[in-house]
C-alpha cells in the first residue's frame, strides 16, 4: 500500500494488482493468503501511513526549520476544496513536500483563506515566524494589490514572506493566449 501511495497508484489499482500478483505467483502459499482491497488500502492509507507521516513531517517542523507554505483551491461541483502544503528542506532527506490539511470552505475571499491558514499554524502547532514564503496560484486573491491573501500574511503574520507565484499558472496563461 505504501508503495501504491508513492507511486500514485489507485485504490482500485492497487487491489487488481494483488489479483494479479495472485494469479503470476500461484505457487507461493504466503501470496495466496494475501488480501488487500480497495477498503483495506483505504483503510491502512488513512488510520496509518497518513497521521505517520503527518506528525514526521510535523515533528521536524517545529524544531524551527524554515518553511513555505501553499494552499489554492479545487472546485467539485458547488465545493470548494483547499489543501494547505507546506515545503522544506533537511540535510538527510532533501526537499520534502507535506500536504498538514486539506479543508472545504464555501467562500473564496482573502480573510476566509488568511482565516484557515492561522488556524492550520495554530492546530498544528507551528509558527508563522518560520514561514519563508507563500505560494498560491496568481489570482488577485492570492497577490493583490490591496485586500490579497499574501497582503494579510505580511502585515498580519511575517513582513519577511516571499511571494512564491506558481509558475505552471502563468506558463499556462501565456500558452493559452
Amino acid at each position: 500500500v505504501y508503495h501504491g501511495v508513492k507511486h500514485h497508484s489507485s485504490y482500485l489499482q492497487q487491489d487488481c494488482a494483488m489479483k494479479v500478483l495472485k494469479t503470476v505467483v500461484d505457487d507461493s502459499d504466503i501470496v495466496k493468503k494475501m488480501s488487500c482491497g480497495r477498503t483495506k488500502a483505504t483503510s491502512l492509507v488513512n488510520n496509518v501511513l497518513y497521521p505517520f507521516a503527518l506528525e514526521y513531517a510535523l515533528v521536524r517542523l517545529r524544531t524551527g526549520l524554515p518553511f513555505s507554505i501553499a494552499t489554492d483551491a479545487s472546485n467539485k461541483g458547488n465545493h470548494k476544496f483547499f489543501p494547505v502544503g507546506v515545503q522544506y528542506f533537511t540535510p538527510e532527506d532533501g526537499v520534502c513536500f507535506s500536504i498538514i490539511d486539506f479543508y472545504e470552505d464555501s467562500f473564496e475571499d482573502s480573510r476566509s483563506i488568511k482565516d484557515h491558514l492561522n488556524q492550520v499554524i495554530k492546530d498544528t502547532e507551528l509558527s508563522w515566524a518560520n514561514v519563508t514564503a507563500y505560494g498560491a496560484d496568481n489570482a488577485s486573491v492570492n497577490y493583490g494589490v490591496n485586500n490579497s491573501v499574501y497582503q494579510k500574511l505580511t502585515t498580519e503574520e511575517n513582513k519577511s514572506i516571499i511571494a512564491a507565484h506558481c509558475n505552471d499558472h502563468i506558463l499556462h496563461n501565456c500558452a493559452k493566449t
